[in-house]
């Protein structure tokens, strides 16, 4: 099985706009034709956040039209540049999916939102944690991914690190508990990083538009070409994964800006 993560794609309202230079949505269409040509055709794909960079409906119906084009599942969360009710009305009419548990053969994965109102750092509510160990407890036979827009740990990023997940600790309380945790993914932060915490994979992907630099103490960009992550998921409960992103990029991003 398949599974494709795609992050922080950032549209606006206006289709022309852009975001330190670059134009986030010909950048999207870029990583989806991308997609497209991969003859691996996802099973599943999962977007994790910060889909839109103006809270705009008219964004998340643009999301809708550059999907249309796949005939598997699509999932979805919020991250902090989003307006969940919003969001949610809008993708209510599309063949999107809203549910934020699902299984698929022997793996189970649950989708978290860490937005928290006002913030650019992420927090789950007790009623999302509550809701997290009580599906982990009905599900325990099952190999478990968990998604989420904001990292639970901290990446070596001092200014980056300031938005993560607050309660990062409460998570790992619980995925401590129940084995059958494989990885936890996570957006926000516009690059492609993996670790280990115990016998869990800590994964993020990269961003469809600008790419933030690795272990950089304040806001920088890094030269990398928009992308997505991919997972294939065997019925072991193992998995691969890995990174692809746009070939041949002509970046237009402005790589002297001090923040967005």
């Amino acid at each position: 099985m398949r599974v494709v993560q795609i992050s922080d794609t950032h549209l606006y309202a206006d289709p022309s706009q852009t975001l330190l230079k670059l134009n986030t949505q010909q950048s999207l269409e870029a990583v989806v034709e991308l997609l497209h040509a991969d003859p691996r055709k996802p099973d599943v794909i999962i977007l994790t956040g910060d889909l839109s960079q103006d809270n705009s409906g008219k964004a998340y119906e643009r999301i809708l039209d550059i999907f249309a084009g796949f005939l598997c599942p699509i999932y979805w969360i919020p991250g902090n540049h989003d307006e969940p009710a919003l969001l949610a009305s809008t993708f209510a009419i599309s063949k999107f999916k809203s549910e934020k548990v699902f299984s698929i053969e022997n793996w189970f994965f649950v989708l978290l939102n860490s937005h928290y109102p006002g913030h650019v750092s992420g927090l789950l509510s007790r009623a999302e944690l509550s809701r997290l160990e009580h599906y982990l407890h009905e599900h325990s036979g099952k190999n478990t991914l968990i998604f989420l827009h904001h990292p639970p740990l901290p990446l070596g990023s001092a200014w980056l690190d300031q938005s993560r997940l607050i309660n990062g600790d409460a998570l790992f309380n619980i995925v401590d508990k129940h084995s059958g945790v494989r990885a936890i993914l996570c957006g926000h932060v516009h690059q492609a990083y993996e670790a280990h915490r115990k016998s869990v994979s800590i994964l993020s992907a990269p961003s469809t538009c600008i790419q933030f630099l690795p272990h950089s103490q304040k806001f920088a960009l890094d030269t990398l070409a928009p992308g997505y992550r991919w997972l294939e998921l065997h019925s072991s409960g193992t998995f691969k994964t890995g990174v692809e992103r746009v070939k041949d990029f002509e970046s237009t991003v402005d790589f002297t800006a001090e923040g967005y």
